[in-house]
């Protein structure tokens, strides 16, 4: 009978899964302290769990195998948006990343460049996907890894799969169960420390916690079978012992290689039970001898050959230097700095040495090994010793001629420092590219461009110019020039623009307008437009847009005034109708003439920047019956109810299009000027989607929930009315949906 994983409680506390005891099915796992540079050093087993919100990550089976085993843990967050998309947050140090990964609802490939973009340098070995997550998601997931050509593709390759169910099932095999309450408790201080860091705000742990978390086994076609159930069961926690039966021919080069990485393997792993002098002892010991096998000129050469090889080698290496460095309690930093000179360029290179441990370091030699020549450069001449809790910093010069300069190599620049700590010899390199790309980012504002039909002339091009803006972020200190590049598709034609810009320190972006015109060689649908940012001849940063040909007509005789939402996106999108518009004060909304606006729109969040917003309710209600409209985005719960003569409660609830009902089939608002698609606009809901319902009264409700709130609806009142649209309308809108872009246009003319 197959085993799970259970983490026991004090015996006071385990009342609860003594049935699962009985029935063989919970095994206790040792209790160890870990989640340290050693432990993260002999680990190089990756773990990718799959979530679709926050509130669904299982942290006390992260925190269990990230601290017992020193797994990287990989926190694939899914959401979907109009572009493809990669943002990432981690704790390096800890080896913990959550990504963010935006899928494009438009492009079927994305998972594919998904899984290129998070694992092109090594294939997880071990799979976590939530109960949210279908059949079908799940096997278009595995798929593209097994299928993904990685850096390391022949050293790692998936193992295992696991989904978390909410309740065992009666087959126990190929079961796992984690015990999350005695896991929370034990990871509590880490959690609560290093969750917050990740997430970007405050984090308290869930109760959900207090139960029983099941994992079942999926059983993909093409993934080796493993022996045992455990989630680690089958998986080599270190890969490093292979690679000499992987890469090294029979001989005395592979005998020697294996003798140093069991060296190292077996220096850490005393190192994990011993303490203070003992325990430096052993790491400094297994860090040199993981550093002289990788400056083997014999292993660098046969190694660099195999796929990946020398890359994960020098992984390793980086892991070990860091546990090395922990544990004498030395902080390293080195940097390099370019400077001109009345003789030519000189290289600048800055060390800065803290020593926290109980002992002093003693800096014996500092070197410059150039890509260019065998010979390395000495930089220091006298021995320095740093005693403990002291630092020291120190700046060399090194003259370079300017053609070395044009390397792209990422290891241009190497220098190495040859440490002593208690007579234990220790040496730290420092590798640094000669050229680095700089911290630029550009993007267009807005991602997103709808436009009228082009006149169907003879001519292949009209003569109406619209601009789109595009933003170049830098940092503070930067400048130099760099160049844009921009790539239309058909019958789009960029006008005269700035492509060379020179960037000036002390700014922080720059904002150019590009004009172009539409002809009628423009293909219906969205189409992409690309921006790069171009630095030396090298793309630094780039973007793309999406763009529509869309009637989206506002009446000439319909002027509107706004209340801006907090995104933008509303002013954005009234620019492109082409309407009459203008943004209302705090001051208008108390004093001025709303008689001048047919249209009032109040963006989503904008009353909280007008303090008389809540003081104009006779005043919206007078505008209201001499026939002017108000239309209200969707609100969040603060709504100060009472100030529209129409009363708007405001919640948040999940609906899907089962829960979505029409009350209103052949309501004005849907039919004119344009026919809505009803199939098009609600095609976000196919699964359930976050809204902004709202209870009205009085109003004709168009589009109502399962609980009975609305998301579409009209109140009349005199002449006028106030319109609630709680639809994520702005957000569709920018995903270019076409029955929203025509929605919003017959809102706006009702």
């Amino acid at each position: 009978m197959n085993m799970g994983i259970f983490e026991f409680a004090p015996l006071r506390k385990i009342a609860l899964p003594l049935l699962a005891i009985l029935y063989g099915l919970i095994i206790a796992a040792p209790v160890r302290s870990g989640g340290t540079a050693v432990d993260y050093a002999l680990c190089d087993v990756r773990v990718a769990c799959f979530v679709q919100s926050t509130e669904e990550i299982d942290w006390p089976t992260i925190y269990y195998l990230n601290d017992n085993f020193g797994c990287r843990i990989d926190i694939i967050l899914i959401r979907q948006r109009p572009k493809f998309q990669i943002e990432t947050e981690s704790l390096p140090d800890k080896q913990l990343y959550l990504h963010h990964v935006y899928l494009s609802t438009t492009a079927p490939v994305s998972v594919d460049d998904a899984v290129r973009g998070l694992f092109i340098d090594q294939k997880p070995d071990l799979l976590l996907f939530e109960s949210s997550f279908k059949e079908q998601s799940i096997g278009r997931w595995i798929k593209s890894i097994k299928e993904l050509n990685s850096s390391n593709m022949d050293l790692f390759s998936l193992s295992k799969a696991f989904k978390r169910v909410k309740y065992g099932s009666k087959d126990k095999s190929d079961q796992i169960i984690v015990n999350a309450q005695e896991f929370s408790k034990r990871f509590e201080n880490r959690m609560n420390a290093e969750i917050r860091k990740l997430l970007g705000r405050e984090f308290s742990l869930s109760s959900d916690y207090d139960r029983l978390n099941y994992y079942e086994r999926i059983e993909v076609e093409g993934v080796r079978k493993t022996a045992g159930t455990g989630f680690l069961s089958g998986i080599d926690i270190l890969r490093l012992p292979q690679v000499a039966e992987f890469a090294l021919p029979v001989g005395p080069i592979r005998k020697t290689f294996v003798l140093r990485v069991n060296r190292f393997v077996s220096a850490f792993r005393a190192a994990r039970n011993v303490k203070g002098k003992e325990h430096v002892a052993f790491v400094v010991e297994g860090y040199r001898a993981l550093y002289d096998l990788t400056q083997h000129a014999s292993y660098k050469q046969i190694l660099g050959s195999a796929s990946g090889l020398d890359l994960y080698l020098s992984e390793v290496m980086a892991k070990a230097e860091k546990a090395a460095l922990a544990a004498v309690g030395l902080s390293w930093q080195g940097s390099v700095i370019l400077r001109d000179t009345p003789r030519g360029p000189s290289l600048k290179y800055r060390i800065s040495v803290v020593v926290d441990g109980p002992f002093e370091i003693t800096l014996s030699k500092i070197s410059f090994h150039p890509y260019w020549d065998s010979t390395e450069v000495i930089l220091n001449k006298d021995d320095k010793t740093i005693l403990p809790h002291q630092s020291f910093v120190r700046e060399y010069y090194i003259e370079i001629d300017q053609k070395y300069l044009d390397s792209h190599q990422p290891d241009s620049l190497r220098f190495t420092a040859e440490l002593a700590y208690s007579k234990i010899p220790l040496t730290i390199s420092d590798v640094v590219p000669v050229w680095e790309s700089p911290d630029l980012n550009i993007r267009f504002l807005p991602d997103f461009y709808f436009l009228p039909p082009v006149a169907r002339l003879n001519i292949d091009r009209v003569v109406e110019f619209l601009n789109w803006q595009v933003v170049i972020s830098k940092p503070h200190d930067f400048e130099g020039t760099v160049k844009i590049d921009l790539k239309t598709p058909k019958g789009m034609f960029a006008g005269a623009y700035k492509q060379e810009i020179d960037l000036q320190s002390a700014t922080t972006s720059n904002t150019i307008r590009i004009p172009f015109t539409i002809s009628n060689l423009f293909e219906l649908g969205i189409q992409i437009v690309k921006v790069s940012l171009i630095v030396d001849g090298n793309v630094v940063a780039a973007d793309s847009g999406r763009i529509r040909v869309a009637q989206c007509h506002i009446a000439d005789t319909i002027k509107i005034g706004f209340l801006p939402d907090s995104s933008g996106a509303l002013e954005d999108i009234l620019r492109m109708t082409n309407a009459a518009f203008q943004p209302i004060t705090d001051r208008t909304l108390l004093v001025g003439n709303l008689n001048a606006f047919n249209v009032i729109a109040i963006g989503s969040g904008a009353y909280r920047n007008y303090q008389s917003f809540r003081k104009v309710k006779d005043r919206f209600e007078e505008y209201i019956r001499a026939g002017g409209s108000v239309v209200v985005f969707g609100q969040n719960q603060n709504w100060p109810i009472k100030s529209l003569p129409a009363a708007i409660v405001p919640t948040t609830e999940l609906v899907s299009r089962k829960t979505l009902k029409n009350q209103i089939p052949g309501a004005r608002i849907l039919s004119r000027p344009y026919k809505i698609t009803e199939t098009n606009l609600l095609s976000l809901f196919y699964k359930p989607v976050e809204v902004a319902s709202a209870i009205v009264t009085p109003a004709e409700r168009v589009y109502v929930t399962a609980s009975g709130a609305t998301l579409l609806s009209v109140s009349r009142l005199g002449q006028g009315q106030v319109i609630y649209c709680g639809l994520p309308l702005l957000e569709l809108i920018a995903k270019l949906n076409i029955d929203a872009i025509h929605l919003f246009a017959n809102i706006l003319n009702y």
